[in-house]
Protein backbone atom coordinates (compact mmCIF):
# COMPACT_ATOMS: atom_id res chain seq x y z
CA UNK A 1 0.00 0.00 0.00
CA UNK A 2 2.79 2.41 0.61
CA UNK A 3 3.88 2.12 -3.15
CA UNK A 4 0.73 3.27 -4.53
CA UNK A 5 1.14 -0.46 -6.96
CA UNK A 6 -1.78 -3.46 -6.63
CA UNK A 7 -0.15 -6.67 -6.92
CA UNK A 8 -1.79 -9.38 -9.14
CA UNK A 9 -3.49 -11.40 -6.70
CA UNK A 10 -5.49 -8.16 -5.14
CA UNK A 11 -6.23 -7.30 -8.81
CA UNK A 12 -7.97 -10.18 -9.03
CA UNK A 13 -9.93 -9.69 -5.86
CA UNK A 14 -11.64 -6.40 -7.96
CA UNK A 15 -15.55 -7.50 -8.96
CA UNK A 16 -14.92 -10.67 -7.38
CA UNK A 17 -17.45 -12.52 -5.27
CA UNK A 18 -15.72 -13.10 -1.59
CA UNK A 19 -16.16 -14.89 2.12
CA UNK A 20 -13.89 -13.37 4.69
CA UNK A 21 -13.86 -13.39 8.66
CA UNK A 22 -13.19 -10.62 11.03
CA UNK A 23 -14.21 -8.34 13.54
CA UNK A 24 -16.61 -5.68 12.96
CA UNK A 25 -15.96 -1.69 13.65
CA UNK A 26 -19.29 0.26 13.32
CA UNK A 27 -19.22 3.82 12.83
CA UNK A 28 -21.92 4.30 15.55
CA UNK A 29 -21.39 2.32 18.71
CA UNK A 30 -24.43 3.42 20.62
CA UNK A 31 -26.81 1.73 17.81
CA UNK A 32 -27.18 -2.34 17.45
CA UNK A 33 -27.67 -1.93 13.78
CA UNK A 34 -26.00 -0.95 10.94
CA UNK A 35 -25.49 -0.88 7.11
CA UNK A 36 -21.88 0.64 6.91
CA UNK A 37 -18.78 -1.06 9.26
CA UNK A 38 -15.14 -1.64 8.88
CA UNK A 39 -13.92 -5.27 9.07
CA UNK A 40 -10.79 -5.21 10.62
CA UNK A 41 -8.64 -8.80 11.57
CA UNK A 42 -8.48 -8.56 15.36
CA UNK A 43 -10.89 -7.27 17.61
CA UNK A 44 -10.59 -4.03 19.02
CA UNK A 45 -8.41 -2.73 16.34
CA UNK A 46 -9.23 0.82 14.92
CA UNK A 47 -11.26 1.63 18.26
CA UNK A 48 -8.99 0.44 21.34
CA UNK A 49 -5.55 0.54 19.66
CA UNK A 50 -3.48 2.23 16.44
CA UNK A 51 -5.95 1.16 13.19
CA UNK A 52 -3.86 -1.65 11.04
CA UNK A 53 -2.57 -0.19 7.77
CA UNK A 54 -5.20 0.34 5.05
CA UNK A 55 -4.48 -2.62 3.07
CA UNK A 56 -6.20 -4.80 6.13
CA UNK A 57 -9.15 -2.77 6.33
CA UNK A 58 -12.03 -3.37 4.20
CA UNK A 59 -15.02 -0.57 4.23
CA UNK A 60 -18.04 -3.22 4.32
CA UNK A 61 -21.60 -2.08 3.18
CA UNK A 62 -24.31 -3.62 3.66
CA UNK A 63 -26.41 -4.48 0.00
CA UNK A 64 -29.08 -1.85 -0.17
CA UNK A 65 -28.71 -0.35 2.75
CA UNK A 66 -30.14 -2.94 4.54
CA UNK A 67 -29.06 -2.79 8.48
CA UNK A 68 -27.57 -6.24 10.06
CA UNK A 69 -26.64 -6.37 13.97
CA UNK A 70 -23.66 -5.22 15.44
CA UNK A 71 -21.13 -7.37 16.57
CA UNK A 72 -18.64 -5.87 18.75
CA UNK A 73 -16.65 -9.93 20.17
CA UNK A 74 -17.71 -11.84 18.14
CA UNK A 75 -16.42 -12.24 14.39
CA UNK A 76 -17.74 -11.92 11.23
CA UNK A 77 -18.20 -13.71 7.88
CA UNK A 78 -19.26 -11.28 5.67
CA UNK A 79 -20.04 -12.55 1.74
CA UNK A 80 -20.47 -9.97 -0.81
CA UNK A 81 -18.58 -8.45 -4.25
CA UNK A 82 -15.33 -7.30 -3.06
CA UNK A 83 -13.96 -3.99 -5.04
CA UNK A 84 -10.79 -2.46 -5.20
CA UNK A 85 -11.75 1.36 -4.08
CA UNK A 86 -10.61 3.78 -1.16
CA UNK A 87 -12.94 3.84 1.23
CA UNK A 88 -12.52 6.80 4.09
CA UNK A 89 -14.23 6.07 8.25
CA UNK A 90 -14.40 8.46 11.01
CA UNK A 91 -11.69 5.05 12.29
CA UNK A 92 -9.22 4.99 9.02
CA UNK A 93 -9.01 4.51 5.62
CA UNK A 94 -9.36 1.07 3.83
CA UNK A 95 -8.03 0.40 0.45
CA UNK A 96 -10.78 -2.63 -0.44
CA UNK A 97 -14.49 -1.86 -0.40
CA UNK A 98 -17.01 -4.97 -0.21
CA UNK A 99 -20.35 -4.84 -1.02
CA UNK A 100 -22.18 -7.43 1.48
CA UNK A 101 -24.59 -10.06 0.68
CA UNK A 102 -24.68 -11.57 4.04
CA UNK A 103 -23.30 -10.83 7.37
CA UNK A 104 -22.75 -13.67 9.53
CA UNK A 105 -22.43 -13.34 13.33
CA UNK A 106 -20.14 -15.93 15.29
CA UNK A 107 -18.11 -17.58 12.52
CA UNK A 108 -15.29 -19.85 13.30
CA UNK A 109 -12.41 -17.38 13.33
Amino acid sequence: YKTGRINADAKSLHNAKVRMIGYMVPFDDEENRTSEFLLVPHFGQCVHVPPPPPNQIVLVQVEGGKKVAVSWEKPVTVTGKMLLEEGKSPYGKALYRLVASSVDIGADY
